[in-house]
Formats: C-alpha cells, sequence, structure tokens
C-alpha cells in the first residue's frame, strides 16, 4: 500500500513516485474544471500529510499528451487554484514539468500556467525523459535552497 495517497479518476491519474521523489500527475480525455479542482485539492492533501514539507517532492510532472480537449473553463479555474497554491506554499524550489503532445496542447498549457521566459520552474517539454532531466537539473542549479537532496 502507498504511503501517500493516490489520485485515480476518469480524467486524471497522480501518485508521489517516492523512489524518484518526483510527483506525477497524467491527463486524459477532456480536462475539465472538476478535473482541476481535484487535482488542487488532492495535491493541498499530500502537502498537508508531508507535514507541510512542499521540499519532499523534488519536482512535479505534469503529462496532457492524452488529453483530447480542454473545456473552456479549465483555464480560469487552474489559474485560481495555481494562484491558492503557489500562496500557501512556497514553491520557488520546485520544479514543474508539463509534458504536451502538440502545439496546440503547448499553447494552452503556457496560457493557462502563465509561462513566460522568466518563470524558470516552469517548463513545457514533450517527453518524460525530457521533463525527469529538466527537474534533475533545476534541482542541481538550485542545490543549496533546496533540503534533504541526496
Amino acid at each position: 500500500m502507498p504511503k501517500y495517497e493516490e489520485l485515480h479518476t476518469d480524467t486524471v491519474d497522480g501518485y508521489f513516485d517516492e523512489g524518484t521523489r518526483i510527483l506525477r500527475v497524467t491527463y486524459q480525455g477532456v480536462l475539465t474544471p472538476d478535473t482541476t479542482r481535484d487535482v488542487y485539492a488532492w495535491i493541498g492533501r499530500l502537502i498537508a500529510s508531508a507535514n507541510g514539507n512542499i521540499h519532499l517532492a523534488l519536482g512535479s510532472i505534469y503529462d496532457f499528451r492524452a488529453v483530447r480537449q480542454f473545456d473552456s473553463h479549465t483555464l480560469s479555474t487552474a489559474q485560481k487554484n495555481s494562484t491558492k497554491i503557489n500562496r500557501d506554499a512556497e514553491l520557488r524550489y520546485h520544479p514543474v514539468a508539463l509534458v504536451v503532445r502538440n502545439r496546440y496542447q503547448y499553447e494552452y498549457v503556457r496560457l493557462t500556467m502563465k509561462i513566460t521566459p522568466q518563470e524558470e520552474r516552469k517548463r513545457i517539454l514533450y517527453t518524460i525523459e525530457e521533463a525527469e532531466d529538466f527537474i534533475k537539473h533545476f534541482c542541481e542549479k538550485y542545490r543549496e535552497f533546496i533540503p534533504g537532496l541526496p
């Protein structure tokens, strides 16, 4: 039995990979505001179960490649929940890799996450391997600010 709660619905699967210390979320089908709320609520529970230690996870990978459609209200729901979690937890040294399949997904995710060139901790990529490498290199760069690195 996993130590940390997992999330499994028709549109999202998420778990904390204790081996790599990466939070992994995979979306599929139609991404809706309900799915987005479920993911952020689950992340909040994970942070609480780790006694607020957000550095337990070295980074997060959100895989959008199996998403067929983004519900039009998902954008505002994601922005609102992202702002709240960023306000409530110190995430400056928590890298986020967003994995997409095509240019449409790339643009939607870029707009949703308000990713700018200055936003160093968030990156849109096309493979899980690139995502894992991004997290590894980010953590190496900011090693002195991330407690508990091996």
